[in-house]
């Protein structure tokens, strides 16, 4: 039964509902109400930007909010539509957590063994979309950074990304004093120069989507973007940057893929991966075969066919996992203390990368080994276990490191806040636990309510 005195929302308040004068099939057309009156014209200047945002659960979209305001001088250039999320999707925790385990677990193979960990069919497996994933997840979420004007925005990023890089490789040289004895400058030059090679990648693929979003036609975006493509492989920028591409361009189709056909790309994408997996080893993997760029390609240009099928091969493989797995953390709704684990674990991704390397690369490998424990048994089941432990321990640990605004900053990129703003979010945190809204390591909880005599 209509309500006829409901108030009527308006069309742009809701964009993926039907229309309040929709015919009924095989009847007259139904009327809530009033027809609205259109919205007054803005003013010349002025430009009506849509902010998306969460439920409480994070599982369905709220109502757009229209603002009103004055474009920037260099947001006018944007020749791109730019969607930045508002709340913070739960399932995207969660598989943050899931790539940061898989990144542990692929190094503690690669570096608690001393077999080759190209050959090891779990290695292979875990290398085959982790890190794709990882860098689609990270364009998915650019597009808020890339509103920025260039001097904010290249000074966030080098704060986020480098700053953490340059304090981390400095404090590696202590671990390679000591560990290492015979003194060799390339082990100071590797750790200083390569180490965190994603970080500087990230850094990178940020920058050059900035120039290629801002080009006005569609054709210079693409000629941009293929010359970039093949400009260097340094860092692995090539590999990186297809990746972070696709993320961005993926997120104005994300209804489609994860909502209205959700079954469908899960189901299309995880058969195409298992069939793509089927030829893949570890010379397929960017370390051991890279791509194609204007260096080689005018070096050795007869190799240059293989070199682009094995990374097309590689880009197909990478993007169906990725589809896949972020096409599970759609469908399974986790819920309980295992689901609030997993999202605590993959808000603190970024220290956990930055740790572990100090641990699994410089520590472990010099106190204790796997290769006693059959090899089946510490790649399936030792190791992947131990994985969690330590990215376990290392969230807490940047947890409670980042409490210091300093130490936050310099070690994990924080921003970094006055005394005043630390005051409005202690009593932000207080209002939430006041209303039963909190979270702690352990998983969400409520607080007891006050109650009043």
């Amino acid at each position: 039964m209509i309500n006829r005195g409901a108030p009527v929302r308006a069309r742009t308040e809701f964009p993926f509902i039907m229309p309040a004068r929709q015919a009924v099939r095989g009847g007259p057309p139904v009327s809530r109400g009033p027809v609205p009156a259109p919205p007054a014209p803005r003013a010349r200047g002025m430009r009506a930007v849509s902010v998306w945002g969460v439920t409480k659960n994070s599982m369905q979209q709220r109502s757009v909010t229209t603002i009103s305001r004055a474009p920037s001088p260099t947001e006018g250039r944007t020749a791109v539509a730019l969607h930045p999320a508002a709340g913070r999707m739960e399932q995207f925790d969660r598989v943050k957590a899931f790539c940061m385990w898989c990144v542990i677990w692929g190094h503690l193979i690669q570096y608690m063994r001393s077999d080759d960990a190209f050959a090891d069919p779990a290695f292979c497996l875990i290398y085959s979309f982790h890190m794709p994933l990882f860098l689609c997840l990270a364009g998915w979420f650019s597009a808020k950074a890339l509103q920025l004007p260039f001097p904010s925005f290249l000074l966030q990023q080098a704060r986020r990304l480098l700053l953490p890089v340059a304090t981390w490789c400095v404090l590696l040289i202590v671990p390679l004093a000591l560990c290492r004895t015979p003194f060799r400058w390339e082990h100071y030059a590797h750790a200083l120069l390569w180490e965190y090679w994603f970080l500087r990648a990230l850094f990178l693929c940020f920058v050059g989507t900035w120039a290629v979003v801002r080009l006005p036609q569609q054709w210079m975006r693409a000629g941009a973007a293929l010359f970039l493509l093949l400009l260097t492989y340094r860092y692995y920028f090539s590999f990186a940057f297809a990746f972070f591409l696709t993320g961005f361009y993926m997120r104005p189709h994300a209804r489609s893929l994860f909502r209205s056909h959700l079954v469908r790309t899960t189901v299309l994408s995880g058969i195409l991966f298992g069939l793509l997996l089927v030829g893949w080893d570890g010379s397929c993997t960017v370390y051991l075969t890279p791509g194609v760029t204007w260096k080689n390609l005018l070096a050795e240009p007869q190799a240059a066919p293989g070199r682009l099928l094995v990374e097309i091969y590689r880009y197909a493989t990478g993007l169906s996992g990725s589809l896949f797995v972020m096409g599970l953390a759609h469908s399974l709704f986790l819920r309980g203390r295992v689901a609030a684990v997993l999202q605590w674990m993959g808000r603190y991704t970024l220290g956990a990368y930055i740790m572990h390397i100090a641990f699994v690369l410089y520590t472990l490998p010099w106190l204790f080994t796997a290769d006693a424990l059959p090899r089946p048994l510490a790649n399936w089941l030792l190791l992947p276990v131990a994985a969690f432990l330590l990215q376990l321990l290392l969230a807490l640990l940047q947890q409670r490191m980042e409490r210091s605004r300093i130490v936050g900053f310099l070690l994990f990129g924080r921003q970094l806040k006055t005394p005043q703003a630390r005051g409005e979010r202690g009593k932000m945190r207080n209002a939430r636990i006041k209303t039963g809204r909190s979270f702690c390591f352990c998983g969400p909880w409520r607080a007891k309510e006050e109650r009043r005599p």
